[in-house]
């Protein structure tokens, strides 16, 4: 995790978004200026309606104190760790309870967990709450004193817990719900007494910021920008199929359940306590269990308390979890995040649950008149139990966060010329190297080299803006409101104008504010439009007539072009470390596309792929079905979609030989957007423009739809783009596949 975090630059979404406001603080010196409201008053235009406590930023800015300036992370990149460490500690500590052995495996367990540990490394703010919850847990279970003195202790804990994360509220009921486990219910008065002590002094210590949001915003916590109220955005459909909880089953399964199916954020932890549960039922009888109810779980032994209330928290959170799910609400299982406050209880769980295997095992071991098979089997689970926990820290510290450093290659066009180069300038820092070869945080780069200072830039991911050093209009600004109102992309444009804006910053992956607004319209149109600079799928645009003009070549939409479609299970769930898929099946892009397992479970964990060309996407597609195209050359690929699914849409790009260019080890392809089809049978039609790498002779189009759905290509096409009045006769030679090298 040090090594990660010394050693690896920042790139993550919220990190960046945390280090942008924090440099505000750092402009300011106020935390006046917290929340980032004004993008108007603020040099970088951040907007950021955040509810969330001032706790990390404040950190943020006194790291950046400390540094003597703002321009990088720096030392803002320790606090994470730090408390993702100290909470491993706790952990540890509180394991040690029950048994050494325990608190190890409890340990291992907790820092092992992929979101936790990917979180801690890359400064995101969960490791804060998570330890804030973890400390209030350990001074409910462990401070044996008279209500009102405990209650004032955990109230104290819950101050400083409240000022974490908005999450933290969860904390109060969380709390009062560990509170009676300890008393029981006949003890109701010293559960009141606790209580309520614990509430006051935790207002009165924590209590300040949500106030602060009552009076700014009208509610204690929020989550609810006014781009995000915009019917026309049909965000809650976005926010559903993006995350893989569109049916009922996978609400279920990735909501509710998520702790045992998210295998990418939550490994084998919940699994592992599960087994814990298993061994604490097994140390209880009914007897016990009616003691505890009634007179709390003070009357049992210390270790047995404290992983009975461990299990009884954990239970209170899932059955809040259902009641939210039931009446509506989604705000805790959409994100993957906010149920790592329970983490702690679920490791210590866990390591008790592997401990008690463990320790059967050895007794079989020593004791030869067991069955040699029982004995076996349960060694064997102690050992690949333990190498899981390893091989997953290993697997998180090194590979998945060192693959991503590929040597890859960078495009740029600056007037009609387009260059290739496989580095930075000399004399860049390691740090500006790594970061080159992620394509988002390069056109970032980019933009601090190219576009002119005064510059303003709509951008649709505005946490990568914190490396640009220009200044913003994120997506989410109110001021946007009227230009995502306005159906004529020419009066868009001037609206955009209108607000000073010069260039659109686009990701790789979708958002409703550009496929169900005309931005999507603008960045297609050269009219209004130059593509500037593209690495990948990430592009920026400038808002201005590029003087060419589109001439279609090719619509491969009819009977005489080849697609295959290719089922594939992936690794990761919608968040995608791999996929393997079957054989390569030859299809019309015309006929409906549906999934053909139709019991909704493992949502997330498979997709179909159809790809114009015969032959395993992405690999050279067999019998000269690629799609010809010239070195250099600025293309758009039009696709009409319809159908009901979260659609992801990939180019790959060939050499003269067929080879595969770009063939990095996350992707053979570049994803060049998202669409969600919400609605049955909704049509949506796809436009993006891409430039073509200078050796690419050849490319294959591949457009993936997750989990089960159903999708129809009614049209997909491909034009190129050339000077407004040139003779488009030049171009009909590349219907028959024979690019400019060859005449």
């Amino acid at each position: 995790m040090l090594v990660n975090t010394l050693f690896l630059p920042l790139n993550q979404n919220d990190a960046l978004e945390y280090a942008t406001v924090g440099r505000l603080l750092f402009e300011t010196k106020s935390l006046a200026s917290y929340p980032a409201i004004h993008p108007e008053q603020i040099a970088s235009g951040f907007y950021a309606p955040w509810t969330h406590p001032p706790l990390y930023v404040a950190l943020i800015y006194v790291a950046e104190a400390i540094q003597g300036h703002a321009n990088e992370p720096g030392l803002m990149r320790l606090i994470a760790p730090w408390f993702a460490i100290a909470s491993t500690w706790l952990i540890f500590a509180s394991g040690n309870v029950i048994n050494r052995l325990c608190g190890f495996l409890a340990a291992l367990i907790f820092i092992s967990t992929p979101l936790f540990f990917l979180g801690a490394d890359s400064a995101a703010i969960d490791a804060l709450p998570v330890l804030g919850f973890a400390l209030l847990m350990v001074v409910i279970v462990g401070v044996d004193a008279p209500p009102r003195i405990s209650g004032a202790i955990a109230g104290l804990a819950l101050g400083l817990a409240l000022w974490t994360h908005a999450q933290a509220v969860l904390f109060v009921p969380l709390g009062v719900a560990a509170i009676s486990l300890r008393y029981g219910y006949t003890n109701l008065r010293s559960i009141l007494v606790a209580s309520t002590t614990m509430l006051i002094v935790g207002l009165m210590i924590g209590g300040a910021p949500y106030i602060h949001n009552f009076l700014l915003f009208g509610s204690p916590i929020s989550d609810n920008p006014a781009v995000f109220t915009m019917p026309k955005l049909e965000w809650t459909e976005y926010f559903a199929f993006s995350r893989g909880l569109d049916n009922w089953m996978a609400v279920i399964q990735y909501g509710i359940f998520k702790g045992w199916f998210a295998l990418e954020a939550y490994g084998w932890s919940f699994w592992l306590m599960s087994l814990g549960l298993i061994a604490v039922a097994r140390c209880v009888d009914i007897r016990m269990v009616r003691q505890a109810i009634q007179g709390g779980t003070d009357g049992l032994e210390k270790p047995l308390a404290q992983l009975c209330l461990c299990a009884g928290v954990v239970l209170v959170y899932l059955f809040g979890l259902v009641i939210s799910v039931a009446l509506g609400v989604d705000l805790m299982i959409k994100n993957e995040r906010y149920m790592l406050v329970i983490l702690p209880l679920v490791s210590i769980l866990g390591g008790f649950g592997c401990y008690r295997l463990f320790r059967k095992a050895a007794l079989i071991i020593v004791n030869t008149e067991q069955l040699a098979w029982k004995r076996d089997l349960l060694f064997v689970g102690a050992i690949l139990i333990s190498w899981a926990c390893v091989l997953q820290l290993g697997l998180l510290g090194w590979h998945y966060r060192w693959r991503y450093i590929p040597d890859s290659n960078e495009i740029v066009q600056t007037g009609s010329v387009t260059t290739m180069t496989h580095d930075r300038e000399t004399g860049s820092t390691r740090f500006q190297q790594i970061l080159d070869s992620f394509l988002n945080i390069r056109v970032m780069h980019w933009v601090a080299l190219e576009v002119p200072r005064e510059a303003v830039i709509l951008s649709l991911r505005p946490a990568d803006m914190y490396y640009s050093h220009r200044r913003m209009v994120s997506y989410l600004d109110p001021r946007m409101l009227a230009v995502y109102r306005e159906d004529d992309p020419v009066k868009a444009a001037s609206l955009l104008r209108g607000l000073g804006i010069q260039y659109i910053h686009v990701p790789d992956y979708g958002l409703p504010v550009l496929y169900n607004t005309v931005l999507d319209q603008i960045v297609a149109d050269p009219k209004l439009t130059r593509l500037a600079y593209s690495a990948g799928g990430t592009q920026l645009y400038k808002l201005e007539d590029s003087g060419q003009r589109f001439v279609e070549l090719r619509n491969f939409t009819t009977d005489e072009n080849v697609w295959t479609q290719w089922p594939q299970t992936q690794w990761g769930g919608y968040r995608v470390f791999g996929a393997i898929g079957v054989v390569p099946v030859e299809v019309a892009s015309h006929e409906v596309s549906v999934t053909n397992w139709r019991i909704p479970f493992f949502h997330r964990d498979f997709s179909t792929m159809m790809a114009t060309g015969f032959g395993t996407p992405f690999a050279h597609a067999k019998n000269g079905t690629l799609l010809p195209v010239v070195g250099g050359g600025e293309y758009r690929i039009g696709l009409d979609l319809q159908g009901r699914g979260y659609i992801r849409i990939w180019v790959a790009q060939f050499g003269s030989r067929g080879n595969l260019l770009r063939d990095f080890d996350r992707q053979s392809a570049d994803r060049l957007g998202e669409v969600v089809l919400g609605a049955d049978n909704q049509l949506k039609k796809f436009r993006r423009r891409l430039l073509v790498l200078p050796e690419a002779k050849y490319i294959r189009i591949g457009v993936e739809r997750l989990g089960h759905s159903e999708l129809t290509i009614k049209n997909s096409e491909l034009s190129i783009l050339k000077p407004a009045g040139a003779d488009h006769s030049n171009y009909s030679l590349f219907e028959r596949g024979v690019s400019a090298s060859d005449r």
